[in-house]
């Protein structure tokens, strides 16, 4: 978890992922991350991640994946233009 958060190839949603999955997991994890007691996920993970990861909440979003129609999806499968 350290490496994700120094490597920044990384985006925070992959941690962000891993929080949503293992909710329970979140506060030992980060509490050993920051080597604080008193830390919560809940409280304190949005600013946590903004910090170490800045790069990626100060540009613009770009959307991960993208949605297309059927007919796209044809032609895109087939090699065809429309």
């Amino acid at each position: 978890m350290r490496e994700y958060l120094h490597d920044e190839s990384v985006s925070p949603l992959a941690i962000l992922c891993l929080v949503r999955r293992h909710p329970e997991g979140a506060d030992p994890v980060f509490r050993a991350l920051l080597r604080k007691t008193d830390s919560s996920w809940e409280r304190d993970g949005e600013k946590f991640l903004r910090r170490r990861k800045k790069s990626y909440f100060d540009r613009e979003p770009t959307p991960s994946f993208f949605a297309i129609g059927d007919r796209l999806a044809e032609l895109l499968r087939t090699g065809q233009r429309g």
